[in-house]
Parts: C-alpha cells; structure tokens; sequence
C-alpha cells in the first residue's frame, strides 16, 4: 500500500531548509533530548515511596515476577509491561524513520511527521483520560513519580510508555486507516459523489471502522495481560473467559474517537492544502510570504503547534463526556473477578468495589 502524505495519489513537491529552520531542528533535538533524559533520570518501577499506593500487606492467588497477582499470567508471560513497551518503542520508531528519511530527502518536515509530533503532543493529557475512565495500569510500568502534581491524576501510575505509545497507537491505526481510504475509498468514488467532495469526512468515518476492528481486540488483550485496568466502568463489557479482564465497550469508544478525529489530518488536497495549513493560518502574526519553507507558506512549527493545539482540543470534548459518566455516579460496575494489583491499594473513590465485596484498603 503506498501513502502518499504530502499531495494526493502520489503527486510530489519539494522545498529545502532555511538556516533559521536548521536551528530550530537543532535546539528541538536539544529540547527533545533533555526532556528524555529527565524522563528517564526520575522514572520509577513499583508503588515503592508513595504510601498513598503502595499496600502495607500485599496479598494475591499468584506470584508473577515477584509480585502478587489475582490470576496466573497470560500465556504463561511474567512481564507483559516488558513486551508491550519493547514494542511500543519499535513500532513508532519504524513508523517514523520513513517520514524522517522523506522529510531530509525533501528537506523539509513532512507531513507525516507533523502529525506525527501533534499526536505524540496528546500524551500530555493521558492523566486526566485515566482519572476520567478510572484507568489503573499495572505499578511495575515504568512510570513517572507518582507525586508529581499532574501525574496524580492517573488513578495509579502514569506509564513513561504513554509517550511513545500514543503514536504507536493512535498514530498508526491512523496511517492505516488514511491509506486504506485514500487508495481503496476515495479513488474508488465517483467524481461527483458527496464522499469524494468531503475527503475529510470520509477518512474520519473509515478511520473510525478500522479503528473499532483494532481496539476491541487489542484492548482486551491488554487488559488480559494485566497491562491495565478499568476500576469501575458503565455500561456493557466484554470479558476474557472468565478472567478479571473486563472491556467497558463505552472507554472503547474514546479511543475510536481519537484515532478517528486524527485521521484526516494526513489528508492533503490537489493544492497541498491540509487541516495543518488551514488551521496554523488562523494562529496570530502569520508569518510573512515567502518566510515560510513549507509549500503552503506556513511554517512546520505553526502547523505542528496548531495541530498539538486542535487535537488536544478535541482529546478534551471527547475526554469531557466521560468526565459526567464519571461524576454522575453511573458508573458502577466493579472489576470482574476482583482487584488485579495485590501490592498497591484498591482503587474505590466511590466505594462501589467495597459495595461489590473487593477488600481494601482503598485509596482515592
């Protein structure tokens, strides 16, 4: 499947770096990498320093790598964290190496890398998607401190993995999803139909079937593996046979949504026109004609900065509607088959797992 991202059914353009767009790329990568080195230099493993997690008496029907557990690992694996963020890692870096080779050959940023950047923006807000969806991942994540102030939003820990994890998930079911339309629905449709005068649309509406086909699965599985967990949830649910994984179809939703609303951003037209263009011009002081080393003459950081802002901006009104699921107090469905952590506290700000029989101690 070839995508082409940068002008509709394959058409390429060109445009070089100024000197002033060398710096920025360099003082990016500067930025880029203390901001990993800090990351990495205050990580931690475990609830270990924060008496408001961590469980006095651990207690668990199993032993997986060291730590108490409800039920025995999936397929017999001891640290799924270990393997899902291994491949978080390779499968965004993968992603982006061909957008970083195209955007040197072309000697400009390329649009799957701004894109790219804007999704990578909306990790930022993963905190308060997990205390909205009461979200508890497993504590042997490496994860930021779990005191810092907005890192205390996520109902347990904040997994350093979100960072790379939002491209690898969000990102590439996205590409995907703009490739199949742009190749197999848009070209298909004839000239003159409503779909084909409304590209965007129809990349959403695609973006939002391959979506569906691959969080359901996925989710559960990651569930399954003990990755996550939803501490209470409304609504239907799938579950794993029997297991404590339990998907509430309702938090499915926010990530189809998501996936879906970043789709046609990878969507140029027969002018290279974008929503990135569209919406960096309508930022103040527009950058002069000519200014500018992107064709449409809107530079690659106001279209990166308009991107981030647009889509955490949507994150948030999706984000929103579970924020009155939340505090409404309809969501009172319990974990199936108990608290999977047995070495931190449950988590029950509304006492709806006590009400369901899961011991405490509970913490909020």
């Amino acid at each position: 499947m070839t995508i082409a991202l940068d002008a509709p059914f394959g058409a390429e353009r060109t445009g070089r770096f100024t000197t002033a767009g060398l710096v920025k790329a360099g003082v990016g990568l500067a930025i880029g990498t203390g901001a990993t080195a800090l990351i990495l230099g205050t990580a931690q493993t475990g609830p270990e320093g924060d008496a408001r997690l961590a469980h006095p008496d651990p207690t668990g029907n199993v032993l997986t790598d060291g730590v108490p557990r409800l039920a025995e690992p999936l397929w017999g694996v001891q640290n799924w964290p270990v393997v899902f963020g291994t491949a978080f890692l390779v499968v965004a870096a993968v992603v982006m190496t061909p957008f970083i080779v195209q955007s040197i050959r072309q000697r400009r940023l390329n649009q799957g890398l701004m894109v790219f950047a804007c999704v990578m923006a909306m990790s930022l807000l993963d905190p308060i998607a997990n205390w909205v969806s009461f979200t508890v991942y497993d504590p042997r994540l490496l994860h930021f401190p779990s005191t810092w102030t907005w890192m205390r939003f996520s109902p347990s820990v904040e997994p350093v993995l979100v960072v790379p994890g939002y491209p690898f998930y969000y990102f590439t079911i996205a590409l995907i999803s703009f490739g199949f339309g742009q190749r197999y629905v848009l070209s298909r449709l004839q000239p003159g139909s409503w779909w084909r005068a409304h590209p965007r649309t129809t990349l959403f509406a695609v973006g939002f079937g391959i979506a569906t086909l691959w969080d359901i699965p996925t989710e559960l599985l990651m569930i399954r593996a003990n990755m996550y967990a939803y501490s209470q949830s409304f609504g239907p649910r799938i579950e794993w046979g029997g297991s404590h994984a339990g998907l509430p179809l309702i938090w499915s939703l926010y990530t189809i949504l998501s996936i879906a609303a970043i789709t046609p951003f990878l969507h140029r037209d027969d002018d290279g026109g974008s929503l990135l263009t569209s919406l960096a011009a309508r930022l103040p002081k527009r950058p002069k004609a000519g200014r500018a080393n992107q064709p449409s003459g809107q530079s690659a950081g106001r279209q990166i900065l308009a991107g981030s802002i647009t889509l955490c901006a949507i994150y948030l009104v999706i984000t929103a509607g579970y924020f009155v699921i939340r505090v409404s107090g309809v969501a009172e469905n319990a974990p199936a088959h108990g608290w999977p952590y047995g070495e931190i506290k449950t988590y029950d700000p509304y006492g709806v797992l006590e009400a369901d029989g899961i011991p405490g101690p509970y913490y909020e």
